[in-house]
């Protein structure tokens, strides 16, 4: 029994490595990308009004190709989020306090 409830620990630890991960993703990379990409649309937009530029179409497909992209990684830390409840889900307690409420936090 101390085994099993050693390994749920260790898959704990793991799971806990993983959503520490998502989380820098997502308030140090993801932000910055956020900020790169609003930027990219307000000078894209300006561009476009001001300017009136001959190939605005291939401009606005740029512009759609990075925001696909961004809504990609985006969707992907989302994923990874949802993996990782699954993975929580499977966890078992046998009656362990200490692993009881790691699953909760």
């Amino acid at each position: 029994m101390e085994a099993q409830t050693n390994h749920e620990k260790s898959r704990l630890r793991a799971i806990e490595l993983k959503v520490r991960n998502v989380q820098e993703n997502l308030s140090a990379r993801l932000q910055t990308q956020f900020r790169h990409v609003a930027a990219m649309v307000c000078g894209t937009k300006w561009r476009l009004q001001a300017l009136k530029p001959q190939d605005a179409a291939s401009i606005v497909k740029k512009t759609r190709l990075e925001l696909g992209a961004f809504d990609y990684r985006v969707k992907e830390q989302a994923e990874l989020l949802t993996r990782c409840l699954l993975e929580l889900d499977d966890v078992l307690s046998y009656g362990d306090a200490d692993v009881k409420s790691a699953r909760k936090a």
